[in-house]
């Protein structure tokens, strides 16, 4: 310990004392070969620009491959768990070091519960009151497969000039992108890489098992064990002594990791189950573990039914992007602590030519994973740095740029609305123009003292780039992404399945405009089939041609039923407590609304309005959460009970499905109690319109006992799965995971068509759709027609007979309502 811990106060004192000029980079042993990619495509490579970097290549890095190298002896009381020693001598003990002493960084910086939103994370985790019952175990698990990511790093990056050649498709030569990754994966295992040979700690793929005990093991050759105390939230981190010289070795080292970062050449198109990229680790087209699923997604890739929704995900990510210059200041300014390695990301990439790629797959759901932790999808700060590297003239289009505008401070309403507000406000918006600072230190709410923009940083963003397309005319080049939310976009695709009219007209998907009119004549015929009759055209006609609903707010109306609740109850305190904060009611409401239908339980809601309190500050007196979750329920109930029937529906399937498995056993209190095997218990499966397999499958892990000798423990680590069944979480999650795999299928058809239609920029949120500002008004009538073809055809219908057993007595397809699909077509608030 104390040799380790001279090192780490040798190395805090050098950080501020000692010049890149001073350092003899000569002494320093080679261990960089395995970066060479990220070095040619960055002008500043992890180790070797920094002060940081070179002291701790020049005095640890020595030391730790020592360690290493007398592990590797025979004999070694330190010796690597068996089955490891062979992939690890391979290498160099310098670049073990390297890869042991970065995965020690990240998983310990993270443990401390640093970076994008960890304090509002650490009190949510302790309000729940979640706690690892062993630290020590899943900090071992996670270093281990952090170590196993460094390794594949290196089986990539060390791979020889006629490995990465064999890899490479070819036209010419007819050789396809997934037949290039075979023939590199054979060209790397002939060259000695460990991450093509099979057995123990030589897959690509670690079991949680063999990742404790990769990370038990690198802790004891690097002495860090001593330095590590508990922080009393059920993690570890350093002891103080040693933090601000490792805090500054983090800022450096870590935030400079290729993980971190997006490409800077286009992504490949996902042609199958796994894809190679020459400076990160492969990846699978979709995030499991799940084997069934597995052999699922490649049967589909195999057969081609999964083509559509692997061209969408290629699409957006062959999106490039560049920097916001304007937003990339203000988030130094006013959250630089918090996001200061985004901002280092931002820096280097503005740098580097400003034109990147974020790398996409999916979830097993079909929804977006970006494999790039510096992504859009992030919050305020960080998406508002992200714009299209590919601009477009402006032209008559300035009007998304006000929506923009309008959006982003929070104003809701109609789209006459909230032109209205950007007229109102010319005068503000050039201020901030002018000098952005404002939105933070003036413009603030008087009791919460934050700013009043809902989404301040974009906020800046639309308002320099409206300023400027105005100031400029229609050849401004614009390339600021315009956000459009769908209206409740989960229960919008209820309302569409079970053909809900009154539920589709409180999430707008009932509105029409005469504006349309020539765009309805002529396009629906290109989407859908003639029209049946004279009759069916002739409804059409009066339907487009009626005059433009309202805009509806769901959860307005919803907190307006709660209110009354409320009112006619306010002789209880916890009432009037509510009935004094209903400025607040809405944004308290939104989430539980959103989630109720999805299955969310009562604890959970509780959860959610805590947190939402939290938020907004407010101090709840006990038993308020509760009082407002209950009246939250019972108006839900009232107001959207077609939700709360599909809700109970897709129960119905999931338990259905489930019920062949039914087993009965004594509980030790001498209770019968029922349980699930998987066979003969089935999972509710689906095929989505976008060709995604999706099973809503929940098992039991298998819990395995581990031996870790350098900690003195063998705790038990889940690994792999049993067929037992989680029958309440498979029930709860059934609707949910069904809605989330339909908008993810209504996302990348829309995007297929947007293609077609030669719109190319996009940025994906889940139900959140971004583009340039000439081509919102077009991607957000793909998107309405996309949503309405989805339907004509309901894939509800489907489901049922899928799971359901011919002749079965215990469930009936649910009853339909009258709304008419292709009506969606028409709602001109569809997207807010």
């Amino acid at each position: 310990m104390a040799r380790t811990l001279r090192l780490l106060e040798e190395l805090g004192e050098a950080l501020g004392a000692c010049p890149t000029t001073d350092v003899q980079v000569e002494a320093v042993p080679d261990i960089l070969d395995t970066q060479a990619a990220t070095r040619d495509r960055f002008w500043e490579g992890p180790f070797s620009t920094t002060p940081a970097g070179l002291e701790i290549l020049k005095r640890v890095i020595p030391t730790l491959a020592d360690n290493i190298r007398a592990a590797l002896e025979v004999g070694s009381e330190t010796a690597p768990p068996r089955g490891l020693e062979q992939p690890l001598r391979i290498l160099p003990p310098e670049e073990l070091a390297f890869m042991a002493l970065r995965s020690l960084l990240n998983q310990v910086y993270d443990a401390r519960g640093l970076g994008p939103d960890r304090d509002e994370k650490r009190r949510k985790q302790k309000r729940k009151k979640k706690k690892r019952e062993n630290p020590a175990r899943a900090f071992r698990q996670g270093l281990g497969r952090l170590f196993r990511d460094e390794m594949e790093f290196a089986g990539l990056f060390g791979a020889h000039a006629w490995v990465l050649a064999k890899g490479r498709p070819s036209r010419k030569q007819g050789i396809t992108p997934k037949q290039a990754a075979r023939a590199k994966h054979i060209a790397l295992a002939r060259a000695g890489s460990w991450g093509a040979e099979p057995g123990k700690f030589r897959r690509v793929d670690w079991t949680n098992a063999e990742c404790a005990q990769a990370g038990d093991w690198l802790i004891a050759i690097t002495h860090l064990k001593d330095l590590l105390v508990e922080d009393g939230r059920g993690g570890l981190e350093l002891a103080p002594d040693v933090r601000a010289a490792f805090d500054e070795l983090v800022e450096d080292l870590i935030f400079k990791h290729p993980l971190y970062r997006p490409l800077l050449v286009e992504p490949p198109p996902w042609t199958g189950w796994r894809t190679d990229y020459d400076d990160r680790i492969s990846a699978t087209f979709v995030k499991t573990t799940h084997p069934e699923t597995v052999e699922a997604i490649k049967q589909a890739f195999a057969n081609g039914s999964i083509k559509p929704h692997a061209m969408g995900v290629s699409a957006i990510q062959s999106v490039p992007l560049k920097i916001n210059p304007v937003t990339l200041e203000l988030v130094k300014e006013f959250r630089r602590e918090e996001y200061k390695r985004d901002a280092a990301i931002a820096d280097a990439l503005a740098g580097a030519g400003n034109r990147f790629w974020s790398p996409i797959r999916c979830d097993w759901r079909g929804r977006l994973i970006h494999l790039s932790d510096f992504n859009y999808t992030r919050s305020d700060p960080v998406r508002s740095l992200f714009m299209f590297a590919d601009g477009k003239p402006i032209g008559a289009a300035i009007n998304w740029l006000e929506i923009a505008v309008a959006n982003s401070y929070g104003k809701r309403g109609t789209w006459d609305d909230r032109h209205k507000w950007v007229a109102e406000h010319r005068e503000f918006i050039k201020a901030v123009v002018d000098d952005p600072r404002i939105i933070w230190l003036q413009d603030l709410d008087e009791k919460t003292r934050k700013p009043n923009a809902k989404e301040p940083f974009q906020f800046a963003a639309a308002c320099a780039e409206y300023v400027a397309a105005d100031t400029r005319g229609p050849d401004y080049q614009t390339h600021l992404p315009i956000w459009l939310d769908a209206t409740s976009n989960g229960l919008q695709h209820v309302a569409m399945a079970s053909r809900d009219s009154e539920l589709a007209a409180k999430v707008n998907l009932n509105t029409t405009c005469y504006a349309d009119a020539w765009w309805v004549t002529k396009d629906f015929r290109l989407c859908f089939s003639s029209w049946d009759s004279l009759e069916s055209l002739s409804r059409w006609w009066a339907l487009f041609t009626a005059p433009p609903a309202a805009y509806r707010d769901v959860y307005k109306i919803v907190a307006q039923n709660v209110e009354t609740r409320l009112f006619a109850d306010r002789a209880d305190p916890l009432s009037r407590f509510w009935l004094d904060h209903k400025p607040h009611l809405r944004d308290l409401l939104k989430q539980p609304g959103m989630t109720l239908c999805y299955g969310a339980t009562t604890r959970g809601m509780l959860d959610q309005i805590n947190d939402a309190a939290d938020d907004l500050r407010l101090k709840l007196p006990k038993g308020a959460a509760a009082k407002l979750r209950d009246s939250v329920w019972d108006s839900i109930k009232e107001k959207l009970p077609g939700a709360m029937r599909f809700r109970k529906h897709i129960r119905a399937i999931v338990s259905h499905c489930l019920e062949p498995g039914r087993e009965h056993y004594l509980a030790p209190d001498g209770r019968t109690m029922s349980r699930f095997r998987a066979p003969p218990a089935k999972f509710m499966s689906w095929v989505t319109p976008s060709g995604l397999p999706v099973s809503n499958r929940y098992l039991h892990s298998e819990k395995t006992r581990v031996r870790l000798p350098f900690l003195g423990e063998s705790p038990i680590i889940a690994d792999e799965y049993t067929n037992l069944v989680r029958a309440e979480k498979a029930r709860n999650s059934g609707v949910a995971n069904w809605v989330h795999s339909m908008d993810a299928s209504h996302l990348v058809l829309s995007v297929n068509a947007a293609v077609s239609a030669d719109i190319t920029n996009f940025m994906i949120v889940h139900d959140c759709f971004a583009t340039l500002a000439p081509d919102t008004r077009l991607f957000a009538k793909i998107r309405r027609v996309k949503l309405a073809h989805m339907y004509v055809d309901n894939p509800l219908d489907s489901l049922f007979e899928r799971n359901v057993r011919p002749g079965a007595n215990d469930i009936s397809p649910l009853e339909m309502g009258d709304l008419d699909p292709l009506a969606v077509a028409f709602s001109d608030y569809f997207d807010r």
